[in-house]
């Protein structure tokens, strides 16, 4: 019973989205024209969404959006003021800034996990061994 319990849940999760991998924040990003633009930057399941600030996304007044269902690194990069890094994805390279290195550090750190999930443990192989084990006695 406990098998079958451990086994759904372990399926559940697999489909949830993991909320603590959620997270928001100021940034500057940098556009075509050279200039930067301070944003309220929202980190979600597929997607990096910005927005003019915190009252703009409850408004759902959205600035813009990368697409992170493509993305295939982030790295850090060299920028004239504060901490930069890039966010490459199949549509390009977007590079964006954080106050600290401590922030842009964790910013990389969460989409890196978004975009590569931690497979959760096959919690199956440990139990079926473990009823060989038993059958065998």
């Amino acid at each position: 019973m406990i098998y079958w319990l451990l086994l759904f849940f372990n399926l559940f999760l697999s489909f949830q989205p993991d909320l603590l991998n959620f997270k928001k924040g100021w940034m500057t990003k940098l556009y075509d024209d050279g200039l930067w633009k301070k944003h309220w930057f929202v980190l979600t399941d597929q997607s990096l969404r910005y927005y003019r600030d915190s009252v703009a996304e409850e408004a759902a007044d959205l600035d813009g959006e990368i697409d992170l269902s493509t993305c295939y690194d982030v790295t850090e990069f060299p920028v004239q003021r504060n901490y930069g890094f890039q966010i490459h994805t199949k549509e390009g390279a977007f590079t964006l800034s954080a106050m600290t290195s401590g922030i842009r550090r964790n910013w990389i750190q969460a989409i890196m996990k978004n975009v590569r999930p931690t497979i959760a443990p096959d919690v199956t192989r440990k139990n079926v061994s473990l009823k060989l084990s038993v059958l065998k006695t």
